[in-house]
């Protein structure tokens, strides 16, 4: 009897790749809308095309619509070849903060409307200022302004709330535990 042949399915085992893609943060016209994957492998060379998702061609409306919400640390992108401009003009920052009370109420809503838990809230919150320190560093009207629309004091005080109230929970849970085998903690 001759080799066994490995692709038999006798012998095949399937493994499935997740849906993969590219996301680029900054992007122009030359960035090409998908890429080359290869893979090597013992058995040889696979190559498939993966999407590539750019973060500046998402609006707001898409980003919520589509449920995107990793995408909304990243906007701030959108505005970076403008920075000089609403550094220095108060109307432009004015647009440019109302438009992010606008993605603060909307998490608000989401959260409201038991979406998203208050946890995933703080943390693209505190995702988008962490990226907005980092991206506008040279530009400080830009990070006080929206760093104080999207979060600052606030969300030290709804990070606060939430730790202390698992505090309390975990408290509540110890002296339910105690109670019942006897014993304190």
């Amino acid at each position: 009897m001759g080799k066994q042949n490995y692709v038999d399915d006798h012998f095949a085992q399937c493994v499935t790749f997740p849906h993969s893609a590219v996301l680029f943060l900054r992007c122009n016209l030359s960035t090409p809308d998908q890429l080359m994957i290869r893979m090597v492998t013992p058995g040889g060379c696979v190559s498939y095309d993966i999407p590539v998702m750019k973060s500046q061609q998402y609006s707001l409306d898409e980003i919520f619509k589509k449920n995107l919400l990793f995408l909304i640390p990243f906007y701030i992108f959108s505005y970076e070849r403008r920075f000089q401009e609403y550094n220095q003009d108060k109307a432009k920052l004015e647009l440019l903060k109302q438009e992010y009370l606008g993605i603060r109420n909307e998490l608000e809503e989401l959260t409201v409307q038991k979406i998203i838990d208050e946890y995933t809230k703080c943390t693209i919150i505190d995702m988008s200022g962490k990226v907005l320190e980092n991206i506008a560093k040279k530009y400080e009207n830009i990070r006080k302004g929206v760093k104080a629309v999207m979060g600052g004091k606030v969300f030290e005080y709804e990070a606060k709330t939430i730790r202390d109230q698992g505090r309390r929970e975990g408290r509540r849970e110890r002296m339910t535990v105690g109670n019942i085998d006897g014993s304190c903690q």
